[in-house]
């Protein structure tokens, strides 16, 4: 058996090659050797991870890079993704550029902490949670430790490239208008902000691997992350709104309100405030927390990194027993397959979307951020009618139309059922035949819009129901009758002679997530145009419109399933 040796005797000149990943980065660890070498860490064996791990992670165009055509061999994939989050920094720099300092410094750290934390949750959950280089390496004499600080070390350096891009640029109007204290005092915090989040999310999955296992605890890893992302954006939503007319005043210094320390985000802000010379109690109070928090999350996950990839293994195991289908899957099987060649192929779907766990951390952040849209735009809703003192009944109007906002996420779950983790399995259709290719394509979609879409419409189905009455409930029906139709249209338009689950999944073998980012645009447009003609019309007739259209739709599309789908079971 091959071991990974120590290799003591060689200097950092030696590690150098022509291919090597991000030669500046492994020079400055080269500068580290010593510090690292005394935390217990074989510093040899955990350069040759980094190493590798960063050209993996290049191959795979982590951050917003991978949205974008990196095809090119002049573009790469680090330099695209850091220039789409440096705009994006810019804009946030303008919170900074006039009015209250209280105010748009935490406004300006929410955006950020928002930015940040789901990052780590949507561009590096895959680096963090990936269990299978643990059995390769451990076997080769990698200690936990050390193979958990190489893994922590290339999630640590994207991010800390992501927050540089977003938050360097509002260091400049900070040090145009309160001097160089200010600047550092911005720079620390910024730089506080962002070990906070990657400690955060790294204490939060430690603490469901270590209490959960085999297919619960993926499902719960799902539901902890789609939970994060809609608590820290309705969290950013929240903080602009908290004592308005406090905020809002320049000339007087924030006084002390205690849910103030709820506001995560505006903990950071006490540190520029602290260095422009405001102490009080809140700006004391705010540091002392985003200080003493961020050290105690860090200091609790580095005494338990090395579990951190034991823990990891359980992703791996299976209970081995047969899941027993429940009510709700039986219920369902009989709503969306008529015939039993479709239900067998809705089951088939079913079992497969449930055991693809790289299916649902890709689709299911996605589907969050259909569910945090309504969120946003019934907070917008809420600020108008503040102003025009009718904010329930604007509510009650437009609240079923944000149901359409869920369908943003659908359309990459339909391209996401190209790929799957083994998909050579799919050659099974060349050994048995296919009657009707397109009850095999339309079984499959049905159960993915039943399993992760239905069960989240429903939700916000009740909660808008209650708040609009029968007439909520009605609209809400049929902007779900709606989305379904859509659903099966584009998940027609979007597949071709692949048969579904026969790709492996790499965000680059298509080059389709940008064409999806596109036709999101495209979404929230018809979104947004539909919500608002609805909400003034505030008509069941126009509700129950969409309705007919999306019952049409669906006749038609059964059509074109039976006829116009045929895969070619050769190309697997």
């Amino acid at each position: 058996m091959k071991m990974l040796k120590p290799m003591q005797n060689q200097t950092p000149s030696d590690y150098e090659s022509s291919g090597e990943a991000m030669p500046q980065v492994m020079a400055v660890l080269d500068r580290f050797q010593g510090v690292i070498t005394r935390l217990g860490i074989d510093y040899a064996q955990y350069r040759l991870i980094v190493g590798v791990k960063l050209k993996l992670a290049n191959r795979e165009h982590v951050g917003l890079g991978a949205t974008v055509n990196t095809n090119k061999p002049a573009q790469h994939p680090l330099r695209t993704s850091f220039l789409l989050y440096l705009v994006i920094g810019v804009l946030f720099a303008v919170y900074l550029v006039s009015g209250p300092v209280f105010y748009m410094l935490s406004a300006y750290f929410g955006i950020l902490f928002v930015m940040t934390f789901l990052s780590m949750l949507t561009s590096f959950s895959g680096m963090m949670l990936d269990p299978h280089d643990h059995p390769i390496f451990t076997v080769r004499g990698v200690s936990n430790r050390t193979l958990n600080a190489a893994r922590l070390t290339v999630v640590g350096m994207y991010l800390l490239l992501t927050v540089a891009a977003l938050g360097l640029p509002g260091l400049v109007p900070i040090f145009i208008r309160f001097g160089i204290l200010a600047f550092l005092g911005q720079l620390v915090a910024v730089l506080l902000l962002a070990l906070f989040s990657f400690t955060l999310a790294l204490f939060l999955y430690l603490v469901v691997l270590r209490y959960f296992d085999g297919e619960r605890l993926k499902n719960i890893l799902n539901i902890v992350q789609i939970a994060m992302m809609i608590g820290i954006y309705v969290g950013s939503q929240i903080l602009p709104r908290v004592s308005t007319n406090m905020l809002l005043t320049s000339d007087v210094t924030p006084r002390f309100i205690w849910y103030y320390i709820l506001v995560v985000p505006m903990w950071f802000a006490g540190l520029p405030l602290l260095a422009m010379g405001k102490v009080t109690l809140l700006s004391v109070l705010m540091s002392v927390m985003a200080v003493l928090v961020t050290v105690v999350l860090t200091g609790v996950y580095a005494k338990n990194a090395g579990n951190f990839e034991q823990y990891l293994e359980k992703l791996n195991n299976s209970n081995g027993t047969r899941h027993k289908q429940g009510w709700y899957f039986r219920l369902t099987q009989k709503l969306f397959a008529r015939s039993q060649a479709e239900r067998t192929y809705f089951d088939f779907g079913w079992s497969i979307i449930r055991e693809e766990r790289e299916f649902k951390l890709r689709v299911y952040p996605q589907l969050a951020y259909g569910m945090i849209i309504p969120i946003i735009l019934l907070f917008s809703f809420v600020s108008i009618g503040d102003a025009l003192g009718n904010s329930l009944e604007l509510i009650r109007k437009f609240a079923p139309y944000m149901l359409l906002g869920l369908f943003m996420g659908i359309p990459f779950g339909l391209w996401s059922l190209n790929f799957s983790a083994q998909p050579l399995a799919m050659r099974l259709f060349q050994r048995v035949p296919l009657q009707q290719h397109g009850l095999l394509l339309r079984g499959i979609i049905n159960a993915m819009f039943a399993r992760i879409c239905l069960p989240l419409m429903l939700f916000l189905l009740v909660i808008f129901s209650a708040v609009g009455g029968v007439k909520g409930f009605l609209t809400s029906v049929a902007m779900i009758v709606l989305m379904y139709a859509l659903t099966i249209t584009f998940g027609r338009m979007m597949f071709g002679a692949d048969l579904p689950f026969s790709q492996e999944f790499s965000p680059t073998n298509k080059g389709g997530t940008a064409k999806i980012q596109w036709l999101q645009m495209g979404i929230m447009l018809g979104v947004m145009v539909i919500a608002v003609a609805g909400g003034f019309l505030n008509s069941l007739i126009y509700a129950g419109a969409w309705a007919v259209i999306g019952v049409v739709l669906i006749v038609i599309m059964g059509s074109g399933y039976k006829n116009g789908v045929h895969f070619d079971v050769r190309r697997v």
